[in-house]
């Protein structure tokens, strides 16, 4: 049967997200409502036209902000259910939440987003940068890796995009500074010349 039309609650409209956030949230507090909301991303997908990999991102979206919980039922069956950040004249008592947010920081999303955001795109000082070079024995290009990107403003690519995972891209400045110590020439190099260094290369490769 196809849906003629969908109930969204003011509280719900008046939220500062996206609206299909507010679609699939209303649909969530409906469900659950009327029971348990088991509704798959396919569902979400047909409701709002979204893909199943954009509903996915949409869906967890509303977790981080705290708006919804992610429950499992014994039998590993998914269920979502609104917060007590929600408001809704008429509904059960939703299911309480460690920390759940208020309801007016909600409707700020400067505020949600400063509250979701993580320490992964800057370290805490390069003593954390040490640390997690050390751990790969890689402890020679901390101080050139932080230095590199405390100077850029930890940014990178051709768009200077700030960075969203320093440790990430620790690993690819590891990576290629394997490339360029495997790609250096070994042996004598007109920059590395003195008489004796000379004298030593051409001892052991057998040129004296």
């Amino acid at each position: 049967m196809k849906r003629e039309f969908i109930l969204i609650p003011w509280s719900v409209w008046s939220l500062d997200i996206p609206v299909n956030q507010r679609v699939i949230l209303s649909e969530i507090i409906s469900l659950h409502k009327n029971g348990s909301c088991y509704a798959s991303a396919a569902h979400f997908s047909e409701l709002t036209g979204l893909s199943k990999s954009a509903v996915r991102k949409n869906v967890g979206a509303l977790l981080d902000a705290g708006l919804i919980v992610r429950r499992w039922r014994e039998d590993m069956v998914r269920i979502l259910e609104p917060t007590q950040a929600i408001p809704v004249d008429g509904h059960p008592p939703y299911p309480q939440t460690d920390n759940p947010p208020a309801l007016e920081r909600v409707h700020n999303r400067t505020e949600i987003k400063k509250e979701t955001k993580t320490t992964k795109n800057i370290p805490n000082g390069l003593d954390e940068v040490l640390k997690a070079f050390g751990e790969v024995g890689k402890e020679s290009e901390a101080e050139s890796f932080y230095n590199y990107y405390e100077a850029n403003g930890w940014v990178q690519g051709a768009g200077k995009k700030p960075i969203k995972n320093w440790k990430a891209a620790a690993r690819n400045w590891i990576r290629n500074a394997k490339k360029f110590d495997n790609g250096r020439k070994k042996g004598y190099t007109k920059t590395e010349w003195d008489g004796n260094s000379l004298k030593s290369w051409a001892n052991k490769t057998g040129n004296a």
